[in-house]
């Protein structure tokens, strides 16, 4: 995208000194004459940004706390990136305003600019007009963008280390009339990294936009007896396949009897072919694939819950989801077909909602593992890094309504899990214990389950509508080619 560097060329004239600011330093003397036109030193100084306030202690990180309780802008001052003058405190420093010697120019101290004191700010020709006014400066873009060096940069993800956010890198100007949030420097300081922030009721195209619940949301009346709160995510190309969700964090009501009935996240897709399951519950830090198909078309997401006596503003659910729009073969992009897809030597695969207590119903999705170069196999494992145990439970009845399998054992293919189950290496498993006996024969043992087919890491999720439990918590650890067994 476009920037514009200032090279800022003094006025042909010299520039009557003004007197210094009380307390400030003399100014340094106007320099000699370098090709015709005049040296003039100015003071710089930095004024420092407000800090973010302290939330309140919970389990909350900050930045999460801080767009759950208003927004980026909430109870801070947004970030300018505007040169002031000390005579136009109000608008832009044009290239033909009064710049005398002393002259304070003020910015943020998170511009991603290094002007040491005593710099040297040259101004072009009188001739070329510039008001210094928004309203004029819009006007007189075209004008502008002739009078400085034009740099190219492209509109890349980037990290926004002022809040702890991943947001996508904009001229400041362009990033504020996109009604962004600039949240750091980026492309060498050229640019800012812009951050996108929607909540009920709003549209988007921007990657890195963040849906987050707001106090003061305005939300639709209900609609067959829950009230919606919904963001519309518009294609940024055409050739944009699939959108992925990051729960960065995620507090709704848990499931009844494995049904979201009280409160659910939503998703509607053009791509019918590939369905997302509602998700309810607690489920902070996990992520999906939303596939939206090659062509045109909106993704409608969002966040329902019954309309009752309690309040119908979002305040009493919280969640803040992280967008981001990919293209096929694109550098995160899923493998079709994935709801959620891990990379890594090493990680973790969890069931939705298993941090509040239970997995849904009528769940049929695919967790992918990314195969990493020079490995060739990966082991499943109930027990952690620090040794301990995640618990294991998908349970299954048979048709009289008894356990297919002994409480505290584990269960292994058809017979034993008919409806709640994952395959690991072509085996169903379920029960309250992972084991597919293929290390230890003793099923009231949890045991690593390693897959080494040829194909990619694929874990398969089945649930039915009668029975639900815990979910599972795997650590993963893939082998590399020359350590696998033969």
């Amino acid at each position: 995208m476009l920037i514009v560097v200032l090279l800022l060329v003094l006025l042909p004239h010299g520039v009557p000194a003004a007197p210094p600011l009380d307390g400030d330093p003399a100014p340094a003397p106007a320099a000699g004459r370098r090709d015709g036109v005049a040296d003039l030193t100015v003071t710089v100084r930095r004024r420092q940004n407000d800090r973010m306030s302290p939330g309140a202690a919970d389990n909350i990180p900050s930045v999460y706390r801080r767009l759950l309780a208003g927004g980026l802008g909430a109870g801070h001052a947004a970030a300018s990136r505007r040169w002031i003058s000390a005579g136009h405190p109000d608008g832009l420093l044009g290239p033909a305003e009064s710049a005398p010697a002393g002259t304070k120019i003020t910015f943020p101290d998170d511009a991603g600019l290094d002007l040491p004191a005593g710099s040297r700010i040259v101004f072009p020709p009188a001739g070329h007009r510039l008001h210094s006014k928004k309203a004029k400066l819009r006007e007189k873009i075209a004008k502008f963008l002739n009078l400085f060096t034009v740099v190219q940069f492209p509109n890349d993800a980037c990290e926004a280390p002022a809040v702890g956010l991943t947001g996508t890198c904009y001229h400041h100007l362009q990033c504020r009339s996109l009604g962004g949030h600039p949240g750091g420097a980026c492309a060498q300081g050229y640019g800012v990294c812009c951050l996108f922030e929607k909540t009920c009721g709003g549209t988007t195209r921007h990657n890195s936009t963040y849906f987050v619940s707001s106090p003061a949301a305005e939300v639709d009346l209900p609609v067959d007896g829950y009230f919606n709160c919904f963001l519309t995510v518009e294609k940024i190309h055409p050739d944009v396949t699939q959108l992925r969700l990051d729960f960065l964090h995620f507090e709704l009501a848990a499931p009844t009897d494995g049904t979201c009935v009280e409160e659910r996240f939503v998703v509607a897709s053009p791509d019918r072919n590939a369905p997302t399951p509602a998700l309810c519950g607690t489920n902070t830090g996990q992520h999906m694939y939303v596939q939206v198909g090659g062509s045109g078309g909106t993704v409608r997401l969002g966040v329902q819950w019954r309309a009752g006596p309690g309040p119908a503003a979002p305040e009493a659910r919280r969640w803040v989801v992280r967008l981001t729009q990919l293209r096929a073969r694109e550098e995160g992009a899923a493998p079709p077909s994935c709801l959620q897809y891990h990379a890594g030597h090493a990680g973790r695969v969890q069931s939705f909602g298993y941090i509040s207590g239970s997995y849904t119903n009528n769940l049929n999705y695919a967790i992918c593992v990314r195969k990493e170069a020079g490995f060739c196999s990966i082991t499943y494992s109930t027990v952690s890094s620090n040794g301990t145990a995640a618990p294991f439970q998908l349970l299954n009845e048979d048709q009289n309504g008894a356990p297919t399998i002994p409480p505290g054992q584990a269960g292994a293919e058809v017979f034993n899990c008919p409806s709640d189950y994952i395959v690991l290496n072509g085996i169903r498993l379920c029960g309250e214990r992972l084991n597919d006996a293929s290390v230890d024969s003793d099923y009231t043992h949890n045991s690593p389950v390693t897959d080494s087919g040829s194909g990619p890491f694929v874990v398969p999720v089945r649930t039915n509508g009668n029975l639900t439990g815990r979910g599972f918590s795997l650590a993963y650890r893939q082998i590399a080619c020359t350590d696998a067994p033969n």
